[in-house]
């Protein structure tokens, strides 16, 4: 009996505050719906914030995935400290602050402006945000790029989920600057063969991707400075800043694309927010799961999975700069679709190994 009972309480344990904190955003949705317009907006709002948590739920997977990858080299403390204000960064900062911030550099207002425009204009804000689209995309596209070229053109990875083109890549990552090689002329020929705002698009890849050097340079930087402190303060007692730092830009990454195609299911700044944080605290409690459950290690190619998820999310984010919107369902479903294969095949090999 109990060992019928011990699933559902594990998942419980570890899903419960996001189950909680849904319920809280949809409450929160159905009382601004009534406010607003009745039952009938307040039906649709409810709608709308359990749509928006859904689909951002599953375009996150990949993003958990990554999360658990680096999350798991860490101390306790850097763990707690990254699921605790990491969460308060993931859902205030980038679900609220940031568009209110991508607004008062497009229509050059003050954020007091931006937000009572959110509020009360929503039309006006989200043409605002719209007017955004590109520069926005090409930087969380571009950064993302790197984050799937540094893995995929790693020599010392040993483990390949697709063989051949796996190999490949890796012998690739072996020449000099080969991410450097690999990233200049995607972000140049995506640039020019933009149909508008092609400087835009150039300068904000070439951000994203200087990002990715910047953060990644600071990271190491600070883990060295870290490493000459390991003498002076036990292990456990140490805030791991620079693995933090990048964690954190990385994780924000993964919310540029959730941000702007939100407005393709509504408008309201507060539907957004509420949705897209509840997209943001299931990505918590998948990551703690599967840090947890060290389910990293028992699935063999999870990461390989989540890495092609980001893949296709970078050759999404692209061709939205060329008009083609293929939709939050279209994206998160195939996203959802590589993750689970990956699960799958991790599985079968697992049986094979083991059997």
């Amino acid at each position: 009996m109990s060992a019928r009972i011990r699933p559902p309480i594990m998942l419980l344990k570890y899903f419960g505050s996001s189950l909680l904190f849904s319920a809280v955003c949809l409450i929160l949705a159905v009382v601004a719906g009534a406010f607003y317009g009745g039952p009938v907006t307040a039906l649709a709002y409810f709608i709308s914030c359990l749509t928006l948590g859904i689909l951002e739920t599953a375009v996150s997977l990949d993003n958990a995935v990554v999360n658990a990858k680096y999350l798991q080299h860490m101390n306790e403390r850097s763990r707690r400290w990254f699921i605790t204000w990491g969460m308060v960064i993931a859902v205030f900062g980038m679900r609220l602050v940031f568009p209110v911030l991508i607004v008062c550099l497009a229509a050059w207002t003050d954020p007091v402006s931006a937000v009572r425009m959110a509020l009360f204009q929503p039309d006006e804000y989200a043409y605002h945000m719209e007017e955004s689209h590109h520069e926005v995309m090409a930087f969380g596209a571009a950064f993302l790029l790197m984050v799937a070229i540094d893995f995929f053109f790693d020599p010392r990875k040993k483990i390949h989920w697709i063989p051949g083109l796996e190999h490949i890549a890796a012998l690739i990552g072996r020449f000099p600057q080969a991410e450097v090689l690999i990233a200049t002329p995607l972000i140049l020929l995506a640039a020019l063969l933009a149909p508008t705002e092609n400087r835009e698009i150039l300068l904000s890849g070439f951000g994203g991707m200087l990002s990715f050097y910047l953060v990644h340079g600071v990271k190491d930087l600070l883990e060295e400075l870290d490493e000459g402190m390991k003498q002076a303060v036990p292990d456990a007692g140490r805030l791991m800043v620079g693995s933090l730092l990048f964690l954190e830009v990385l994780d924000a990454s993964f919310s540029f694309d959730g941000v702007v195609s939100a407005f393709a299911i509504t408008n309201n700044f507060i539907l957004i927010a509420l949705g897209l944080g509840i997209g943001a605290m299931f990505v918590r409690s998948m990551t703690i799961y599967l840090v947890d459950r060290n389910t990293m290690s028992k699935l063999r190619f999870i990461e390989h999975g989540a890495f092609f998820g980001i893949a296709w999310l970078v050759a999404a984010m692209t061709l939205s700069l060329y008009g083609v919107a293929l939709g939050e369902v279209i994206v998160a479903g195939v996203a959802a679709t590589i993750i689970v294969i990956s699960v799958i095949h991790s599985l079968f090999h697992r049986s094979q190994v083991e059997g």
